[in-house]
């Protein structure tokens, strides 16, 4: 579901300046996301390390980039996500085509 949530806002970012863009819809994805994501330091037989559980919400951040800051903040931010993503991908085995942001 976190990995779900990572596409979504990243997608979201991506339609940024177009009529399909929505910020009521990137702070949906975003909160979705990181509240997910939170729920994994509630788990007694977590397969994600401690390390990776901070790394994790390291990248993630306590706020998204919002899509009207400078450019290279944006892309810095989208490819957080994609190293949190990827993160999860280590941690639970998944293959890239499960990932992958489609």
């Amino acid at each position: 579901v976190v990995i779900h949530y990572i596409n979504k806002t990243i997608n979201e970012f991506n339609e940024y300046g177009t009529v399909e863009y929505l910020f009521k819809d990137l702070a949906k994805y975003w909160s979705e996301m990181k509240g997910y994501a939170l729920a994994f330091q509630f788990n007694p037989s977590a397969i994600m390390s401690d390390g990776d559980f901070d790394e994790m919400h390291t990248l993630l951040g306590d706020a998204p980039v919002l899509p009207n800051a400078p450019l290279d903040e944006v892309d810095s931010y989208k490819s957080k996500l994609i190293q949190a993503r990827d993160i999860l991908q280590r941690a639970f085995g998944f293959s890239q085509v499960n990932t992958q942001n489609w």
